[in-house]
């Protein structure tokens, strides 16, 4: 278990949640062959059938990770899936 340092300031919670978020779609991103790099202040998160730009990792979920098949994606928008007007 680390320790935290006197001079480091405590996670709070919310913190913790994101981090583990994190942590998750990056092992996700790892499974499924994807790279993950930094943009701008974001993240691309890159592959076959997908081409992801994210403000933060903690968002993505394994729905996000599904590739497009013959060029149709359901669109997600606040958790909510739009057929793309097909």
């Amino acid at each position: 278990m680390k320790r935290r340092t006197p001079d480091a300031p405590a996670m709070s919670h919310d913190e913790r949640g994101k981090t583990t978020f994190r942590e998750r779609a990056r092992r996700l991103c790892r499974e499924r062959g994807l790279r993950v790099t930094p943009y701008g202040q974001g993240f691309e998160v890159r592959g076959p059938g997908i081409d992801l730009l994210v403000a933060d990792l903690s968002v993505v979920t394994p729905a996000d990770l599904v590739p497009a098949h013959n060029g149709w994606r359901p669109l997600r928008t606040r958790g909510v899936f739009l057929d793309n007007g097909d």
